[in-house]
């Protein structure tokens, strides 16, 4: 007997095709799935059919009104600007521009007259929504709760406003599922509400403003509410976007009436041309053991920079079903730079390098830069650190603690990593020519060569540049192990004490950085390579470095 396969109508009431979709748009049945059709009225809404949001809404831009005032978002689209603040002239909705309070001279004789100067503004608050963008039933309690940022750490609360728009009722009222009016504002970073469902769904809008100071910002949500009593699913919200070279890590949850019943199911889709399509069947997406489960982890570099993903949690019992969405937007890395360094022929270890990074560009400011050489077949050594407390860096000047190798050119590449604010990075590289300054020719030996740059790391400590001293203990331990010079290591073994020494001197002053770890690391086993050799002190000291490594990483 012949089996066909049928389409199933994804569309159909209580499916899940037909509750993905916004109400401003419609669900389409497709061969093996479904799709949302446009948002409607288009001069009302924009969006692809799953979000549709109101063309102006004061959560953009403050609405297009002035950064000065107040905006607030209409039930019927659109937005209404406040006035401008005290000693300004103008409206919201055009601009406010400082007035000269003094110039027409309005105090008594004799008495001072100050202007009032226009407030200032600093950076905008940052507003997401917890518990919004959900399907599910009028019986069940929903918490939507307000998380917010002041990116300038200003002392002070900020204070949440929350209101409730119905576009689909004549009275345009929302209700609580007995009948009664929701007020008309709401107070609070959290509110719960439990809502009047409708067949087949009620589609409701929550705009909450955060306002702090001078500052106001918006954030808006969504809930669909039928009869019933499904399960009430949560995703904790991102306050950052997530940068691509890290793992996305999304946290579900859901109140049930019937727990032991309930069962989760995660999809994605991706919003724009930009970004690839996200199959979470896929285990070269999926980190986390399924999809199937309350919370998920992607794999670092799924993500495409720039790009925006909507990741959906549905959640089943015996009551029926619940889903939430959430937008996760992609940080974009540093872009359009690239490495200089002067000169393009030099020695290693005794002429001074200028590495810069110019044309480097990212809206996450401000941005590090760390540079760092490697020679061919060899190990990437690091120039100077990512530290968070330390100052940005485009222009660095340094010697290079390595040399490039005969068989290649003598070929070294320079590179710089550019980082911004949120962790995102890029990189670009040079290739220059760096030769030793030792051998016959020269005259110079291993020991002299030592000795300068031992003075070197004197000079630097005692300026306080760390990152210099580390810079010349690298040069002391290339030296030191290089294979060429095998004939002296003899006469140099009292060095590497020293040098340990040094390294416990530059440790103190040096930032707490990750590469600044691994820079100490692999200078301490350079030095120690023939610990047997060291003395008693010298051995001591190798271990006590290596324990305070081992501890600062754990920390």
């Amino acid at each position: 007997m012949d089996h066909i396969c049928a389409d199933v109508d994804e569309c159909a009431e209580g499916r899940l095709g037909s509750m993905a979709c916004a109400p401003q748009s419609h669900c389409i049945n497709l061969p093996g799935g479904s799709s949302c059709g446009p948002c409607d009225p288009p001069d009302l809404y924009r969006g692809d059919g799953y979000e549709c949001r109101l063309v102006q809404t004061c959560s953009e831009e403050n609405g297009g009104c002035d950064l000065l005032t107040t905006c607030v978002s209409l039930e019927q689209g659109g937005v209404q600007c406040g006035g401008c603040p005290l000693g300004m002239s103008g409206s919201g909705d055009t601009r406010c521009v400082d007035v000269d309070g003094c110039r027409e001279a309005p105090c008594f004789p004799g008495v001072e007259c100050s202007d009032i100067l226009p407030p200032e503004f600093g950076a905008p608050l940052v507003l997401a929504v917890r518990g919004g963008q959900l399907v599910t039933g009028e019986s069940s309690p929903i918490v939507l709760e307000a998380d917010s940022i002041d990116p300038d750490g200003e002392p002070g609360e900020i204070n949440f406003v929350w209101r409730c728009y119905l576009a689909d009722v004549s009275d345009g009222a929302c209700r609580h599922a007995n009948g009664t009016r929701l007020p008309a504002e709401m107070t609070g970073a959290e509110i719960t509400v439990m809502l009047q469902g409708a067949t087949p769904m009620q589609n409701y809008t929550f705009v909450v403003t955060g306002s702090k100071d001078s500052r106001v910002t918006e954030a808006t949500t969504w809930l669909r509410i039928y009869p019933g009593s499904p399960p009430v699913p949560v995703i904790a919200p991102l306050l950052e976007r997530v940068n691509p070279n890290s793992k996305l890590r999304l946290f579900g949850s859901a109140r049930a009436m019937f727990p032991q019943d309930l069962t989760y199911e995660w999809t994605a889709r991706s919003l724009g041309e930009s970004a690839a399509p996200l199959n979470l069947t896929s285990r070269k997406v999926l980190a986390s053991s399924s999809r199937f489960i309350p919370s998920i982890v992607l794999h670092e570099g799924v993500l495409v920079g720039g790009s925006e993903y909507v990741f959906q949690l549905a959640t089943r019992d015996r009551q029926g079903v619940g889903t939430v969405q959430m937008a996760v937007q992609v940080n974009a890395p540093p872009q359009y730079g690239w490495v200089e360094i002067a000169p393009s022929v030099g020695l290693a270890y005794m002429d001074t390098f200028v590495l810069t990074a110019p044309g480097w560009v990212d809206e996450d400011s401000p941005m590090w830069f760390q540079y760092s050489c490697q020679a061919v077949g060899g190990e990437t050594l690091m120039l100077n650190d990512f530290a968070p407390l330390a100052r940005p860096v485009s222009t660095l000047s340094t010697v290079l603690p390595l040399e490039g190798l005969e068989a290649f050119a003598y070929q070294v590449t320079g590179r710089v990593t550019a980082r911004d604010s949120l962790g995102a990075t890029s990189e670009a590289e040079r290739n220059i020519t760096v030769t030793s300054p030792l051998g016959s020719d020269s005259g110079i030996t291993s020991a002299d060569l030592i000795q300068t740059l031992t003075g070197g790391i004197d000079e630097s400590l005692g300026s306080g540049d760390s990152g210099l001293a580390m810079v010349l203990v690298d040069s002391v331990a290339s030296i030191l192990n290089s294979s060429s010079r095998s004939n002296e290591s003899a006469a140099l073994v009292a060095v590497q004490g020293d040098m340990l020494a040094h390294v416990a001197q530059v440790k103190e002053g040096a930032f707490p950085a990750t590469s600044s770890v691994e820079r100490f690391a692999r200078s301490v086993s350079a030095l120690s390579s023939d610990v047997q050799k060291l003395s008693d002190d010298a051995q001591l000291q190798s271990l006590g470095l290596l324990r305070g490594l081992v501890q600062d990483t754990q920390s």
